[in-house]
């Protein structure tokens, strides 16, 4: 299984939604990882960053 953008979004979605409003904001694919960034405030610092396996779709790590 390989993960193409789309997906990313939707996985990094669906993670944040759990805690946070948000929009998507960036996506981008460096090293086999798919790095999601999303505004989850009214502040527009308040950024988070998801970053998601490219082959497996798993969350590698959440800033």
């Amino acid at each position: 299984m390989t993960i193409d953008e789309f997906k990313a979004k939707e996985i990094a979605r669906r993670f944040l939604e759990q805690y946070h409003s948000i929009i998507v904001s960036d996506v981008l694919l460096e090293d086999d990882v798919w790095t999601v960034s999303a505004k989850t405030g009214l502040m527009p610092k308040d950024v988070k960053k998801v970053m998601i396996d490219a082959e497996t779709g798993r969350i590698l790590g959440y800033s």
